[in-house]
């Protein structure tokens, strides 16, 4: 009996040694996470959101504090890690030194080498630019790799953004480096409650070159960092790189994409001599690269760049993007990627249609103006608005003309043909450029402004309605179910829609490309729901069936 009770007072006391111990280690955690500061991330790609990115915090509190006051000890430059990055850093392998890394633009690190704070910062964000993730692990000792998670409730254990590009992580506060899953150096980030948000753009990692776009307002942004512009115009590029971005001088690598040309590029009259050179085949390339040299600098280095829209096919231009790109190498060889914010093409389509017939019409011809309060502009012969009294009183030969079967660039003179669509399975040239002559497509179109056509031709075998046409021109973005950005835009999405018409027209794609129906008569087009096409005949089915049913039950 009484080995027993000996036994289950052992038990017992065993048990209140667990408990105890675990209700320690509970405070010790929740004691941990109060400590702790939520930081938000959100991840785009030049504006686009990144789905599925993975990233890490670590936090570098201690490898600060060494490399500030110098306090790195001996044996901590014998690693692996320290001999790897001390071999990078050196540009000339003669001179190195056996416990100090040294830059090639001066910059040291090692026992007894001080810094101030924000040099300790550069030089932290250098080691990590050339990989030397590593060596900050062994110089800070023990810490924590923290996982980005997605907010939402119960989403937890989704170690990746969401949709939006959002994630958020419990990280401790003080200066963390943000990592990606592939081990990219991302962003050097102070965390204290006040800083709980960070932006991380995949397409500008390092702001030591930044581009913006100059010869835009608030009214030409859409959503993602896009810019909707208009073709009558150039672009004009700012391109910034800082004066510690190379202290030796370099060379700047322009380029952009194939429907945008480099006219220009120029530093300020105040401001360090450079040399702009071509691509060696420029001649035979359409937007040929541009190559800049720049000496030492000793302040920052502005550039003003001028690229003039190349348009091309209608469809390839509203569905790419235009930017500009830089690349270079800084004075420890790290090579530096900087993105300008996406321009973008709008623009409308035109059906003519004979509304009492309900068929294509051609022949009409229309002015392009625009409603400024109580006035009017009026597109020109030489592709510029100008200033009308009244529309009844507009000589023909002073504005631009828009015809069928032509797509027009706005400050364009080229007018080009639309094009056959020569990839439809039957396709028939013959009656492609039939229905195409009741086409009209117009391209470059900024919006927020109020447009209009203005009939000065009546269709063949019609009577002239001096009546304008109104439209907007708007382009907005969605992100697709895998991922992708897809375009929603008045070229893609027809306010005034003839369904009937459309699924006519060779090159008409729902969602993708739609055509305004532009009545050439006095009845108006009424305008149709295309889903309301497709659903009322199924309704009525269902309808019809449900009355044979009852009316089987009642008589059988």
């Amino acid at each position: 009996m009484k080995k027993y009770k000996l036994t289950k007072f052992k038990n017992l006391f065993f048990l209140v040694i667990g408990i105890l111990v675990l209700a320690t280690l509970v405070v010790q955690v929740k004691a941990d996470d109060v400590s702790k500061v939520t930081l938000e991330l959100n991840s785009t790609n030049n504006g686009v959101p990144n789905r599925g990115a993975v990233y890490n915090a670590y936090n570098l509190d201690v490898a600060y504090q060494k490399i500030l006051s110098g306090s790195i000890d001996e044996s901590e430059t014998k690693s692996a890690s320290w001999k790897n990055v001390q071999n990078l850093a050196l540009e000339d392998s003669t001179k190195k030194s056996n416990n100090e890394i040294r830059f090639t633009n001066g910059m040291a690190i090692g026992p007894g080498l001080k810094h101030n704070p924000e040099d300790t910062i550069a030089t932290m964000e250098y080691l990590l630019r050339m990989g030397g993730f590593p060596l900050l692990l062994e110089l800070n000792g023990k810490t924590e790799g923290i996982f980005f998670h997605q907010p939402d409730r119960g989403k937890a254990g989704n170690t990746f953004t969401n949709t939006q590009g959002d994630a958020v992580a419990l990280v401790n506060p003080g200066l963390n480096v943000i990592m990606s899953g592939g081990g990219i150096f991302q962003q050097l980030v102070n965390v204290t409650a006040d800083i709980h948000k960070i932006n991380i753009d995949t397409a500008n990692l390092d702001d030591r070159i930044t581009i913006s776009l100059q010869n835009v307002s608030q009214k030409d942004r859409t959503n993602f960092n896009r810019y909707v512009v208009s073709t009558e115009q150039d672009l004009f590029f700012k391109v910034k790189i800082d004066k510690d971005f190379n202290r030796k001088g370099g060379v700047l690598n322009f380029s952009s994409t194939t429907n945008l040309s480099i006219q220009s590029i120029e530093a300020p009259v105040d401001g360090p001599d450079i040399v702009v050179e071509a691509q060696e085949d420029a001649a035979n390339v359409v937007n040929p690269s541009q190559h800049v040299s720049f000496p030492p600098l000793n302040q920052d280095l502005i550039l003003n760049v001028r690229a003039k829209i190349i348009p091309t096919n209608i469809q390839k231009d509203t569905g790419n993007s235009m930017n500009l790109t830089v690349k270079s190498v800084d004075d420890n060889r790290i090579p530096v990627l900087a993105t300008s914010p996406t321009a973008t093409l709008s623009g409308i389509n035109f059906a003519m249609v004979d509304t009492k017939s309900n068929h294509l019409s051609k022949g009409g011809e229309y002015l392009l103006g625009k409603k400024l309060n109580d006035k009017y502009q009026v597109y020109s012969s030489d592709q510029t608005w100008v200033d009308v009294e009244s529309l009844n009183k507009i000589d023909s030969k002073q504005v631009t003309l828009l015809k069928g079967g032509n797509q027009y660039f706005i400050g364009m003179s080229e007018t080009n043909i639309i094009p056959p669509s020569l990839n439809r399975f039957n396709y028939n040239a013959e009656n492609n450029e039939r229905i195409n002559q009741s086409l009209i497509q117009i391209v470059g179109l900024s919006q927020g402004e109020s447009y209009f056509l203005y009939p000065v031709k009546s269709a063949e075998n019609q009577v002239l309605s001096k009546k304008a046409h109104p439209f907007t021109i708007f382009s907005n973005f969605k992100i697709g179910k895998n991922g992708s950005l897809l375009s929603v835009s008045s070229l893609s999405q027809a306010a005034i829609q003839n369904f009937d018409i459309n699924t006519t027209i060779p090159d008409f794609q729902p969602g993708i490309n739609e055509y305004n129906s532009l009545a050439v008569n006095e009845l108006d087009q009424p305008i149709i729901n295309p889903m309301l096409k497709i659903i009322l005949p199924i309704i009525l089915f269902c309808l019809l069936i449900v009355i044979i049913a009852v009316a089987m039950i009642r008589f059988l």
